[in-house]
């Protein structure tokens, strides 16, 4: 139920984005921000266990022994493993409104920053892995362990847990000897495990450490003024778009708004959604005054740094000179004629 609601919920703030040309502009508008995209992937997630649930949900117990080993994947796993999922993203959506608070909002900004930086890092360190993998189960093919399973036990996939640290040397030692690998595969095998290593977990995770660092003192810098837009663009979600009521009761504050639209079909009564305040024309004219006023000072006090700035100061020292001269000519040009007259 409270699926459903959360859902009716979105679709209820694309009407924010009707003023734009098509509904497929809106969609896409709507689509930009990650925490709808969370919503929406929450949504479909539930969605998908639901069809589980009822598609593969036995009729009775005699029904469900006979199925038998069928049933419990696709009833049981299958719809754990989505709520796995679905768990995951709802908790982080917890993120959005602790940054509320400046301290974890500027985080926020730059572990989003930061994401640049590892994508970059996995771009680099991907086809270094897979050629150390590749590598690694041709020179160990008598290993137990199916490749096909990701990130199991097979040698395909050790390099894969080696980028963050876990290289069990002595099990890969006892396995050269138990199987006797012949030279020069039982030399080949520890140099490049050594080779792998140093080149993943020294060399290229202290650049991503650096490379961190760097974003972090760089946008730490200008994080709270973005954190200050980003607190503003939450406030507005919540005070416009959102219903007043959460999930599940937000339906029914949409049941009655509809229903009053129904019941008082007068063009002047407008039901405001969340919780947006609409200024009379007195209060919208006093605001445009005060805007102006605003802007005039702003104005005013940009004319000021402006003056303040070296430059500025130079060019009014230029300008001093260049009325100077002026007055020293038509002085001069002054004192010839009065010289010629006396003459």
């Amino acid at each position: 139920m409270w699926s459903f609601a959360r859902a009716a919920g979105e679709g209820a703030e694309l009407e924010e984005f009707n003023d734009y040309r098509s509904f497929r502009r809106s969609v896409r508008l709507y689509l930009l921000d990650v925490w709808n995209q969370a919503d929406l992937l929450v949504i479909v997630l539930v969605v998908a266990i639901m069809v589980f649930r009822l598609v593969y949900a036995p009729s009775s117990d005699e029904e469900a022994d006979a199925t038998g080993l069928a049933y419990t994947t696709m009833a049981h796993m299958w719809p754990r493993t989505l709520y796995s999922l679905a768990v995951i993203f709802i908790f982080m959506r917890a993120l959005q409104f602790m940054r509320y608070f400046s301290s974890v909002g500027v985080l926020t900004i730059v572990l989003g920053s930061m994401m640049n930086d590892v994508a970059l890092f996995i771009i680099i360190l991907l086809p270094l892995t897979c050629g150390f993998a590749v590598a690694n189960a041709a020179l160990m093919p008598q290993r137990t362990g199916d490749w096909y399973a990701i990130l199991g036990s097979a040698p395909i996939w050790e390099p894969f847990w080696g980028v963050i640290g876990y290289f069990d040397i002595q099990e890969r030692m006892q396995s050269i000897q138990d199987h006797s690998f012949e030279y020069p595969a039982g030399v080949t095998v520890p140099i490049l495990t050594w080779a792998y290593q140093f080149i993943a977990t020294i060399i290229l995770v202290n650049l991503l450490i650096a490379q961190m660092a760097d974003t972090y003192s760089r946008i730490t810098s200008e994080g709270f003024l973005r954190w200050q837009f980003e607190r503003a663009q939450l406030i507005s979600e919540f005070k416009d778009t959102k219903k007043p009521l959460p999930p599940p009761l937000n339906v029914v504050w949409m049941v009655l708004a509809n229903l009053y639209k129904l019941l008082f079909p007068v063009k002047d009564v407008h039901i405001h959604e969340g919780f947006k305040y609409m200024p009379s024309e007195h209060d919208m004219r006093h605001w445009q005054q005060q805007e102006q006023i605003a802007l005039r000072l702003c104005l005013t006090q940009r004319e000021v740094r402006a003056k303040e700035t070296p430059e500025s100061k130079i060019e009014h020292l230029e300008s001093l000179l260049q009325k100077q001269e002026e007055n020293t000519r038509r002085i001069s040009r002054t004192i010839e004629e009065m010289a010629r007259r006396r003459q």
